[in-house]
């Protein structure tokens, strides 16, 4: 359209049918347009839900849901829509959207579009790949610069569960006897299982604490009854105490989070963007938590899958130094129960007491040091041995999925000696479990059932001497089954041919005969 108003501008005697026949146009939309009209879109911004620069907002967090493999689907983009919609008509709850919302929005933003999706296990999605961990990073920086993110505006958030009064990957003593490796601990009775969610920031602070317990609320009797370590005196420092059906945190638990902890905790002075740094579990990605965010100038970034044990500055450095401390104190109380509330309280009383030591300011800045975040230094992870690329995880699987998945024992004739042995050896290394998932055909199917028992039947039944002496079998019978075949087919034929040749002699027989009759 821009280019046929500019000739139609510069060109004299030019005519609107002949510009827009050109250009492909409809000739009175080009007249209208050069009249002054405005284009559609443009002329009905007024009537739409959301304003221009929120649909925008919404284009990037759903490209950005996309790159995190977290691609949302059009349920939730309506409700992340409706949300900003609520916002900006604040005392008007039941506003909805159209049916057809969402198709009008992909018109105006042909960017986005819909796919069928393709579930895959989130460890071969990403991993610890360059793929990965690049456009991360070129996300970090690209928000950092557009938001002004501040290193004190910058935190991470994480979940760590764990049983209390556990303390069964510690290290005992006994008596030394040769060949003995492991000794029986009686193990923790009545243990439950509690959940912590910890927050940190680039700067080396630490936020108050939300501790999810399993039940259905966390009693006073759980808690010591005086000194910092109290019910009270912990609430009064911002943390706070929850329960849940299994311990771990829910959609509810994570606005509960958000909003009494997160939010008051960080507000910064000049009303600047926040940066929130988190992985995709589910309570993290729901529209209510985006929205809060959002609403609350909080930008989200998720980690990419699978990468927390290099990206995540609370597991890097944060974390194992507070297991370690909490273990060590734990086992000299000599705790074997958290089933009384004298035992928990004792583990609640112990676990704080570790986090003060084990979650030092200098350990946090390490954290986010050590993840590149800050200072922003990509290298950091980059330069991990840890790190692959995505071409040698494919070439990989697809030395793995080669397999044996198109072809069984009796065809592996056809190829030359080492390729079969290369293959031969390869089914040999995979589990019978592996086999089975690879499965695809009947054919296949009827070998792996032999081999699904037990790894080293699996390897007896693929043993190259084996496997040989089978296809030689199997070829020597397939000869003998031919020439049985062909034998048979012979015999057939040859006796076919003689009735045939009988037949034929007796009606010549007769045929000569009638002609002696005749001349006589």
């Amino acid at each position: 359209m821009s280019t046929a108003l500019d000739e139609l501008e510069n060109s004299e005697n030019t005519s609107f049918r002949g510009v827009a026949a050109r250009h492909g146009l409809f000739y009175l939309t080009l007249r209208g347009r050069a009249n002054g009209a405005q284009p559609h879109t443009t002329a009905h911004q007024g009537s739409q839900k959301l304003l221009p620069a929120d649909e925008d907002n919404l284009v990037q967090w759903i490209l950005a849901r996309e790159r995190s493999g977290l691609a949302p689907e059009i349920e939730q983009v309506r409700e992340m829509a409706l949300q900003i919609f609520k916002y900006r008509n604040p005392g008007k709850p039941d506003l909805k959207l159209g049916v057809n919302w969402h198709r009008r929005f992909f018109k105006r933003h042909l960017v986005i579009t819909t796919f069928k999706k393709t579930k895959l296990d989130r460890s071969r999605y990403q991993g610890l790949t360059f793929e990965a961990i690049g456009p991360y990073f070129d996300d970090l920086e690209k928000i950092i610069e557009k938001r002004s993110i501040l290193p004190g505006n910058t935190y991470n958030l994480d979940e760590r569960g764990s049983h209390l009064g556990d303390t069964a990957n510690g290290i005992v003593l006994g008596k030394n006897v040769p060949g003995k490796k492991r000794v029986r601990v009686e193990q923790s009775s009545g243990t439950q299982w509690v959940s912590m969610l910890e927050t940190i920031s680039a700067l080396g602070r630490k936020l108050p604490t939300m501790m999810i317990f399993q039940g259905k609320k966390p009693l006073d009797a759980w808690f010591p009854e005086h000194g910092a370590t109290s019910r009270s005196a912990l609430e009064a420092a911002g943390h706070q105490f929850v329960a849940s059906e299994n311990g771990w945190t829910s959609n509810d638990l994570a606005i509960h989070w958000l909003l009494k902890i997160f939010l008051p905790s960080t507000q910064p002075e000049d009303d600047a963007w926040r940066l929130l740094i988190c992985d995709g579990h589910g309570s993290h990605t729901t529209a209510t938590f985006m929205y809060h965010c959002w609403e609350n100038k909080v930008h989200l970034l998720y980690l990419p899958a699978h990468t927390s044990s290099e990206t995540q500055p609370l597991d890097v450095c944060v974390y194992g130094p507070l297991k370690d401390r909490f273990q060590r104190e734990i086992s000299k109380l000599g705790i074997r129960s958290s089933s009384s509330p004298v035992q928990k309280r004792a583990c609640i009383d112990t676990y704080f007491k570790a986090r003060e030591i084990a979650m030092s300011s200098s350990n946090i800045e390490s954290a986010f040091a050590a993840t590149g975040i800050y200072p922003l230094d990509r290298s950091k992870v980059m330069n991990s041995n840890k790190l692959v690329h995505q071409r040698d995880l494919e070439s990989q699987n697809t030395v793995t999925e080669m397999s044996f998945s198109s072809m069984v024992v009796d065809d592996l004739g056809s190829l030359s000696p080492r390729t079969r042995r290369h293959l031969i050896n390869v089914e040999a290394a995979a589990t019978g479990e592996a086999i089975i998932q690879r499965a695809h055909n009947q054919q296949l199917q009827k070998q792996v059932d032999l081999l699904s028992t037990s790894k080293r039947k699996a390897r007896d039944k693929l043993d190259p001497n084996k496997v040989f002496k089978k296809r030689k079998e199997v070829k020597k019978q397939h000869w003998l089954d031919v020439q049985k075949k062909s034998s048979e087919a012979l015999t057939q034929s040859s006796q076919e041919l003689a009735k045939i040749y009988k037949k034929e002699r007796k009606k010549d027989l007769k045929k000569r005969a009638t002609q002696g009759n005749t001349s006589n």
